[in-house]
């Protein structure tokens, strides 16, 4: 299996081939894995941002791929907001104090960052990873994910919205 985070889904028979209900189990491979956003997912102008991680590992810090510097640099925190709050944090890492849950989520102004990093072109893939710290270990990084934004100005209607009809 590859780092990151995965889901398992099981269910059992009898002998007399009755099945039980889909149970869904979640594990993390090392150094952790990131819940949110889904890779491939299309994304807007706000991105929620999630991981899970084992317990030493207490610390994050959110990266994305800068096109411009060929390399992945740290989302810039003034970007970064907690769910429904109107200030951003205030540096990396974040900490968080229940190592038994994941971490927080974050909402990230991506498109302000990507506008402001001087790339002349929103849309397309972009990658983010999480880097994590904590325990005796040195900062490790997840397999970075990808996401796709369309852009500004772009925008996705169904089919029926477009034609007035359904297809």
């Amino acid at each position: 299996m590859t780092q990151g985070w995965h889901t398992l889904y099981a269910k059992s028979r009898d002998k007399a081939h009755n099945s039980s209900t889909v149970v869904t189990y979640s594990f993390g491979i090392v150094p952790g894995g990131i819940v949110s956003p889904k890779p491939n997912a299309s994304v807007q102008k706000w991105v929620t941002l999630s991981a899970a991680a084992p317990a030493e590992r207490a610390k994050i810090t959110y990266q994305y791929y800068d096109r411009l510097r060929s390399g992945f640099i740290d989302i810039p925190p003034s970007d970064v907001f907690a769910p429904g709050s109107q200030t951003s944090i205030p540096a990396w890492p974040q900490v968080r104090t229940d190592t038994s849950t994941n971490f927080a989520e974050l909402s990230w102004n991506m498109l302000k960052t990507i506008q402001e990093s001087g790339t002349r072109y929103v849309d397309g893939n972009w990658e983010i990873r999480a880097c994590l710290e904590g325990g005796s270990q040195p900062q490790e990084c997840t397999k970075p994910i990808t996401v796709n934004s369309p852009g500004p100005g772009s925008m996705a209607l169904p089919l029926k919205s477009v034609l007035g009809r359904s297809r």
